[in-house]
């Protein structure tokens, strides 16, 4: 099971769609995989809910070991740069890594980014759950 950083931040932070996520994914019983940025890209995007005051620094930094605690495995870019390239027209590169992970490995995606779903619906070749 691949999941995106849009997936893992409802998790982390939490909300009610992150609730759902975390429901699939423990009744799925799968190692989650991830692209070498997935930390990085979760990072900026709790430092982003935190400049908008959507959520405290202690509800970050708490996130941020939650992140660590997922126990993804982290695979590299070289893996995928291939076809992230491929990818360009549809999807951003940070997007199409996600995608071209979960191609390479026959994996489903999850993500809660409904426009990148979207987008990889059409241009990828990977299976996709949406919440």
């Amino acid at each position: 099971m691949v999941i995106d950083a849009s997936a893992a931040i409802d998790m982390l932070i939490p909300t009610p769609t992150g609730a759902r996520i975390a429901d699939f994914l423990l009744g799925l019983n799968s190692d989650l995989q991830v692209p070498s940025h997935f930390r990085i890209e979760c990072t900026s995007a709790l430092r982003a809910l935190t400049l908008r005051s959507r959520i405290s620094d202690d509800r970050a930094a708490a996130s941020l070991k939650d992140l660590i605690a997922l126990g993804c495995t982290v695979w590299p870019d070289e893996l995928v740069l291939d076809r992230v390239w491929q990818l360009r027209h549809s999807v951003s590169a940070y997007d199409a890594a996600y995608l071209a992970l979960a191609e390479v490995l026959d994996a489903t995606l999850v993500t809660s980014d409904r426009r990148f779903a979207r987008a990889a619906q059409v241009a990828g070749q990977a299976p996709i759950v949406v919440f």
